[in-house]
């Protein structure tokens, strides 16, 4: 869809997403068109005089973000499922991605393979640890790991995500938090965290 954007074009676009297997086309600049659609309804709601109309805008308002809202949690999913058949080995389509959601992609893709190098080798240990040792001296045990998790300072903008431990997160430069290790691992190597403890 490369018109203008409006309350008809939105709703024919929710529509195909609902019903599309894979994402529908969509301008570039979609998002910001969105947004500038918006906050144009939201000037206009409150320079309105008339309350009648003043009330009719409100609602279309609050409809059009209703529709955003599906139309992104619709293309999240289709996202969701192009990065677990990547992290696989998969080739899924990527030719209606957006440059944001590009980006999303390959966050997502670069998480799942780095959660699922990290338990395979960890069950590998587990199985190797199980194997019986025959020694007459005895193994000095291993020192139990930490139950704290790792402390991180967020060094730039990174936009919303589903970590390892299936939780959403929305993180801000400067943020300072607790993150499981596979994660604070991933970050690291992306340079867009800092190891505090």
């Amino acid at each position: 869809m490369d018109e203008e954007i409006s309350y008809k074009g939105l709703r024919r676009i929710e529509e195909l997403e609902k019903n599309a297997p894979g994402l529908s086309h969509l301008p570039g600049r979609f998002y910001s068109q969105v947004f500038l659609y918006i906050q144009g309804l939201r000037e206009a709601g409150e320079e309105e005089e008339n309350p009648q109309k003043q009330s009719l805008i409100h609602d279309e308002l609050k409809k059009i973000q209703r529709i955003v809202i599906t139309i992104y949690e619709q293309r999240e999913k289709k996202i969701m499922q192009s990065a677990l058949s990547a992290a696989r080995g998969g080739k899924p389509d990527q030719g209606h991605f957006l440059e944001e959601e590009q980006v999303f992609l390959t966050q997502m893709i670069e998480l799942l393979r780095d959660q699922r190098s990290q338990m395979l080798q960890q069950k590998q240990k587990e199985e190797t640890k199980k194997k019986p040792v025959e020694t007459s001296e005895q193994t000095p045990k291993e020192k139990p790991a930490s139950s704290d998790q790792p402390i991180v300072r967020i060094t730039q903008d990174i936009r919303e995500f589903i970590g390892t431990d299936m939780k959403t997160y929305v993180l801000k430069k400067d943020d300072v938090l607790s993150l499981p290790p596979d994660m604070t691992d991933t970050l690291s190597k992306r340079k867009v965290a800092q190891l505090i403890r």
